[in-house]
């Protein structure tokens, strides 16, 4: 069983701060990133008890004989993946789960010129490829191996491996959810262009989904859009820039990821507001900065882990030679934790 020390261990922050954190201390003062690398490291090793496993799924079906070396590769940085852990978390997934498909695994650096490195003389028998990597990406990781399996991207179904969660899903169950608690001047906080599965730049998701569906109910208001990156500071000015100017607010937004969330809290409550009872949020990813944010959020749980046996699952039909390649959508659900409020 996972405790304390094993944090430590990973995240290199002393028992008696990681205690501190997980315990939400309101007096104590931490750096951001660190808070985020330990309820990271806390919810992915087991410490929270988020993850588990059904007995079906702690068996694998398939196997493969000898144990393999699985590079991993990260879309983006440390710094990025601090600020941001869902990538971070389906990593953490995937380093618990290794052992049961007789893997290993190594870090491939993404040198973010279209190139890739591993230090030593390491032969890697596939890869995970973790975010959205670009055409002449991904020709050079096929350098290292032509077996790789995307998570979080599809940029060819007839080639590889795709493993994406359900956005439209989860962005419908959080505007029903809002719904049926009596909410209809609904925002959204977040970001409207990402890059696509071939790194071009296209409409977020998230975005083109919240819009959708809201614009035939007749709710849909572009003055409660708040445009913001998916950090935390970005996401208080976004914010509190809105709230300062806004001749009406919204009685709940949707947040696009819940690497913003705490500054979005900070930014209202710094207003003279309350969450929920002004403002309902409500979250997409789910991570561990939903449940430690100032006020839980109620989020969407993409589900990493399930997210991670299924890159598994492919990886040994592509090692064993077994591979009929397909675009896995993983779904969605909601996690409903004291964030959202219900109108009278």
């Amino acid at each position: 069983m996972a405790n304390l020390q094993d944090i430590s261990n990973i995240t290199g922050v002393s028992t008696a701060t990681i205690s501190r954190i997980l315990n939400q201390d309101p007096s104590f003062n931490v750096l951001e990133t660190t808070r985020t690398k330990v309820l990271t490291v806390a919810e992915e090793i087991g410490y929270t008890k988020h993850l588990k496993t059904s007995k079906k799924e702690d068996t694998p079906k398939k196997s493969i004989q000898k144990v393999v070396t699985i590079g991993i590769i990260q879309m983006h940085s440390y710094q990025k993946l601090v600020e941001d852990p869902y990538y971070y978390r389906i990593e953490c997934c995937i380093e618990m789960f290794k052992e049961k498909y007789n893997m290993k695994t190594v870090k491939i650096k993404n040198n973010h010129d279209n190139t890739f490195s591993v230090e030593g003389d390491v032969k890697v028998d596939g890869i995970f490829a973790i975010g959205i990597f670009g055409a002449k990406q991904i020709s050079n990781m096929e350098k290292f191996s032509k077996n790789i399996v995307f998570l979080d991207s599809s940029p060819d179904e007839e080639k590889y491996y795709g493993i994406v969660p359900n956005f439209s899903s989860g962005v419908e169950q959080s505007i029903r959810y809002l719904l049926k608690r009596g909410h209809t001047d609904i925002g959204f906080i977040g970001e409207k262009y990402t890059l696509g599965d071939r790194k071009h730049r296209i409409s977020e998701p998230r975005w083109i989904f919240f819009r959708s569906l809201m614009i035939p109910m007749g709710l849909y208001n572009e003055d409660f859009i708040i445009e913001a990156p998916t950090n935390v500071l970005e996401g208080y000015e976004a914010t509190k820039a809105f709230l300062d100017n806004a001749k009406q607010i919204p009685s709940a937004f949707f947040i696009a990821s819940d690497s913003i969330g705490n500054g979005i809290i900070r930014a209202i409550i710094e207003k003279g507001l309350k969450v929920p009872e002004d403002i309902s949020l409500i979250a997409f990813n789910n991570s561990a900065l939903s449940q430690y944010a100032m006020i839980p959020l109620t989020a969407i749980d993409v589900h990493a882990e399930k997210m991670a046996l299924t890159a598994f699952k492919h990886m040994v039909d592509l090692l064993n030679n077994d591979a009929v390649f397909v675009r896995t959508v993983i779904s969605c659900n909601i996690i409903e934790r004291d964030s959202v409020a219900r109108l009278k």
